[in-house]
């Protein structure tokens, strides 16, 4: 496709549609899945900080 666009420019504007389409799904999911990450670390950090705090001696 990007052949027929660039090269021969005989293609529609599709092209550029699903390029941005691909582009921003891929963006989507990157996104998702770095905030997924951090609260699952958050998560984590929070979990152990509570356990130092039961096990804290008074």
């Amino acid at each position: 496709m990007w052949h027929l666009w660039i090269k021969l420019g005989s293609a529609n504007a599709n092209f550029y549609f699903a390029s941005t389409l691909a582009a921003v799904a891929g963006a989507v999911i990157l996104i998702t899945d770095g905030l997924f990450a951090e609260l699952v670390l958050m998560s984590k950090v929070m979990k152990i900080e509570e356990n130092l705090e039961i096990r804290a001696p008074l």
